[in-house]
């Protein structure tokens, strides 16, 4: 079947791994005559709700299916969510029977690539999105959802309005003689264009604040329960002293060293610090913990003791992992249910006594989460720089569009400035994208968003 904006489509929306609940996404136009055919019990009583444009809900079994009828769904769109048990098998035999039906597949991002050319995001919110979903960061994630809720596009909307009204009064004057009612009036636009100015300053405050952090130079943390090895490995990798105690609470104070990287640049930056799940010793003991869990990094090493069954507290980060399972000389204690979901997180790395075969085996788990994580980092970096740029072409429009203002007969000038400005900050609010930066931006999404 041939790809096309009208088809339906279908798509797992909730990350892999283990969970109570999953999530499967269809969304199309027209979309009930599809289901009905397909899942004609399951489709009770749900086609009845169309004229409401309301959200209907209905349980079937063990499994919740929620219809938000067009236009005021996610993407614009009919769209139809699955809400059932988290079992791999079953997602798979749901999303064959769709596929056996008229439905195709969603390609990465094509959710939210329709919600854009539907008009229910605009570019900031649809990189909001993707800035959510791959947010390692408390602050990266309330960044996103600042950007999800329109902060930046609103002010960016707000600048393309005021330029097209200018350009509005603009070239009508131009279709007109001198001394008739649709002349220049330079205090209005001028009025205008400071406001225009205004918004696209606080866009570019805005954006300022959310950069995210673009460096060869990761820096990568311990973390775990108490005594489950993290010193020990730290000493090891980085060849610097440290007090090894099997007394809990010994490590306070945050260490960093360095460990050369697989590849060719900046060392990686290990950070040794308390372990997390144990005890407070004392006052002491809860500052240095809370000051560790308040620093910033890129990578989680999860620090795991396998011959003790209790897994180390909740991390109070959300990073890029990689599992660390210690202490090769004694027993095996994990349950499988643990060792999948230390799976689900990142790789497992499986320290030896052979100390040169381990660091091998966690310096290639290490730099393939890098890599990934990095790739990530880069592609949100070109998505930022293209919102600079917008921003930036808005306020260079603006400026000469100020200055011509001031020169005889250079309204068609000013009109072409103008022009450019709501153009440039178009691109970021939905008009005129280019198709391929929609691919660019779109593909980088898992496919439920």
């Amino acid at each position: 079947m041939g790809k096309s904006q009208n088809d339906a489509i279908v798509g797992i929306a909730t990350p892999p791994g283990p969970a109570e609940r999953a999530v499967i996404r269809v969304s199309g136009p027209n979309l009930l005559p599809l289901m009905s055919a397909s899942f004609p019990s399951l489709m009770e009583n749900i086609s009845s709700s169309r004229g409401s444009h309301r959200r209907t809900s209905r349980r079937w079994g063990k499994m919740w299916l929620l219809f938000f009828p067009a236009p005021n769904s996610f993407t614009g769109e009919d769209v139809l969510e699955l809400h059932l048990p988290s079992s791999r098998p079953l997602l798979d035999d749901f999303l064959k029977r769709f596929q056996a039906g008229d439905f195709r597949l969603a390609e990465p991002g094509e959710f939210s690539r329709r919600a854009f050319l539907n008009g229910r995001l605009d570019l900031t919110q649809a990189e909001g999105i993707l800035d959510l979903v791959q947010s390692r960061t408390v602050a990266q994630a309330q960044a996103a959802t600042k950007a999800l809720a329109g902060d930046l596009g609103n002010h960016v909307q707000v600048a393309c309005d005021l330029l097209f009204d200018a350009m509005v009064q603009v070239e009508a004057s131009l279709d007109f003689e001198e001394g008739d009612s649709q002349d220049l009036r330079p205090g209005e636009i001028y009025a205008l264009l400071e406001s225009a100015e205004k918004s696209l300053r606080d866009g570019e405050t805005f954006q300022k604040q959310h950069l995210v952090r673009l460096s060869d130079e990761w820096t990568i943390v311990l973390a775990g329960a108490p005594n489950a090895g993290k010193t020990t490995l730290f000493q090891t990798l980085t060849k610097k002293e440290a007090l090894v105690s099997p007394q809990p609470g010994t490590t306070r104070d945050a260490r960093r060293g360095l460990w050369p990287s697989a590849s060719d640049g900046l060392p990686w930056i290990l950070v040794d610090g308390p372990g997390l799940g144990g005890a407070v010793v004392d006052e002491r003991d809860f500052l240095a913990r809370k000051r560790f869990e308040a620093d910033k990094f890129d990578m989680l090493w999860w620090v795991v003791d396998r011959s003790k069954p209790d897994p180390p507290a909740t991390l109070p980060w959300a990073l890029p992992s990689v599992t660390v399972l210690t202490h090769a000389g004694h027993s095996n204690r994990l349950s499988a249910d643990f060792l999948a979901h230390c799976s689900a997180l990142g790789p497992v790395v499986w320290l030896t006594e052979n100390q040169t075969e381990s660091a091998l085996a966690l310096r290639a788990a290490t730099q393939a989460g890098v890599d990934e994580a990095g790739q990530q980092i880069r592609g949100r970096a070109g998505a930022q720089a293209r919102t600079s740029a917008a921003l930036q072409a808005g306020l260079r429009a603006v400026r000469k569009a100020t200055a011509l203002l001031d020169i005889p007969e250079s309204t068609d000038l000013v009109a072409e400035e103008l022009r450019a400005g709501v153009l440039a900050l178009g691109e970021l609010v939905g008009d005129k994208t280019p198709e391929d930066l929609l691919d660019q931006l779109f593909g980088e999404f898992c496919v439920g968003k």
